[in-house]
């Protein structure tokens, strides 16, 4: 939807470049105000959907905070395809280790995961200094 529709297209300029979205003559207004409904449409679909198999109570939501931000944190920014690709392998890789560990224990994989990728890019980006220093050279 976001890429081939023309709300899509003008919802993507608002949100690359509001200034010249306004320029071509988007309503960016209106644009903020569609965001706004379907996040809180998906937002209230996902609560909805959630609520047949979890019951509610004060700090529910933290264990579904903690999890959306380790998938954010694999995927990286932009690309939602890499967002749906992180949920289901952490969701792989969660359900097959508590094959051999605790339930209870199962989210501290996820965040092993955020932390190996944090080493990971960290090292990615050093690496890629050193190599862009000797070339400098």
């Amino acid at each position: 939807m976001v890429t081939r529709t023309m709300i899509g297209k003008k919802l993507r300029a608002t949100t690359d470049n509001e200034e010249a979205a306004r320029l071509v003559g988007i309503n960016t207004n209106i644009m903020a105000l569609l965001a706004t409904v379907i996040s809180l449409v998906l937002s209230g679909m996902a609560g909805s959907l959630l609520s047949i198999i979890e019951s509610f109570y004060p700090r529910a939501g933290l264990e579904w905070q903690i999890e959306a931000f380790v998938i954010l944190v694999l995927a990286g920014f932009g690309r939602l395809e890499y967002v749906l690709a992180a949920g289901l392998l952490l969701g792989a890789v969660r359900s097959l280790s508590a094959l051999i560990m605790p339930v209870p224990l199962t989210p501290i994989i996820g965040l092993f995961a955020v932390l190996l990728s944090l080493l990971i890019r960290s090292a990615r980006l050093r690496f890629k200094g050193i190599r862009s220093s000797r070339h400098e050279v």
